[in-house]
């Protein structure tokens, strides 16, 4: 690949890192939700943990959203 030869053009050739960034963070979210699937509903420490987790994901869900955002305005901004 020929190298940028605008400070845009290099900002688009940089947007996979946040989109590859989102992807993984999608992922420590989808682990996280697998995990309270195996937490035992009747046990309060498990439930405590499930909440936990729960907000995380939430939290890392928006953070991908945020990075896909950014990818999105990053390639935009070629021109």
């Amino acid at each position: 690949m020929d190298e940028p030869t605008t400070c845009g053009q290099g900002l688009a050739a940089s947007a996979a890192v946040p989109a590859k960034l989102g992807a993984l963070v999608i992922a420590m979210a989808a682990v996280l939700d697998i995990h309270r699937e195996a937490l035992p509903p009747t046990d309060d420490a498990a439930r405590q943990e499930a909440e936990a987790y729960r907000k995380i994901a939430g939290q890392l869900r928006s953070s991908a959203d945020q990075l896909e955002a950014t990818a999105v305005q990053m390639i935009a901004s070629r021109d």
